[in-house]
């Protein structure tokens, strides 16, 4: 069976075989034993590596995948070249490895982690920028879309206004003036405008843009909020992360 997948996951087992978790188009998220895989000089050594999207060659004994070989498609070698891209996208890895389930496809969520690895190995905006458009835009393809349109309360049209727009995490979406709420988020007028944007832009143009460090700062305040309270897993990668760039 031929199916395309990002490997999301490798540990070895035993001397030199290995389990990978590829996240696939056809059939989602999915363990497959590499046999020799760790051996340099067997085929599957570079191409069951973290990272790598590729057409895997797979047949299924029992209850286990077997990979028999792989077309790379791309491996996103520049992501290796420096720590923090490296983390950023391990984070990523660490993040479809958590709120996926197998046996369920997610096609948009695959494509849009696809964009993501190219935008932190082109390196073309910030990698903490890319992590929380990723997450909003996940969040959306797992059912956690923010209403940015109407209140969320009594459902009135959204009036854009000079004043700070209240933004709640448990409603999941924006407040008007007149509905009550205990502890609103306030969130500016140029962030209500790039969630919108990163949530309905196509992916080919979804990391093409730049923003002032302001609205960035803001962004990813609010958004690394509504990520924790909607997916509650505490990632050991976003910890490593953050103690990483206290170094830098």
């Amino acid at each position: 069976m031929l199916i395309k997948g990002l490997v999301i996951k490798e540990y070895v087992v035993g001397e030199g075989d290995k389990y990978i978790t590829l996240f696939t188009k056809e059939i989602g998220k999915i363990q497959v034993y590499a046999t020799r895989a760790k051996q340099h000089q067997n085929g599957l050594s570079a191409s069951t590596q973290l990272f790598v999207y590729g057409q895997f060659n797979i047949s299924k004994t029992k209850n286990t995948y077997r990979v028999a070989s792989v077309e790379i498609i791309e491996m996103f070698h520049s992501i290796r070249e420096d720590i923090l891209t490296l983390s950023y996208a391990s984070y990523i890895m660490e993040f479809l490895l958590e709120v996926t389930r197998e046996g369920e496809k997610y096609h948009e969520l695959l494509n849009l982690s696809l964009h993501t690895l190219w935008a932190l190995s082109k390196k073309i905006i910030s990698p903490k920028i890319i992590k929380h458009i990723f997450e909003l835009r996940a969040l959306k393809y797992l059912g956690f879309m923010p209403e940015l349109t109407k209140c969320v309360i009594c459902y009135a049209d959204f009036c854009e206004t000079n004043e700070k727009i209240r933004f709640s995490l448990e409603e999941g979406g924006i407040i008007c003036g007149k509905c009550q709420i205990t502890t609103p988020y306030y969130i500016t007028n140029s962030v209500h405008y790039m969630m919108q944007y990163v949530l309905a832009t196509p992916l080919k143009s979804l990391y093409c843009f730049e923003i002032s460090n302001k609205v960035a700062k803001d962004f990813i305040y609010i958004i690394r909020r509504y990520t924790v309270y909607y997916v509650e897993t505490d990632f050991k990668t976003a910890h490593f992360i953050q103690k990483l760039e206290e170094m830098l």
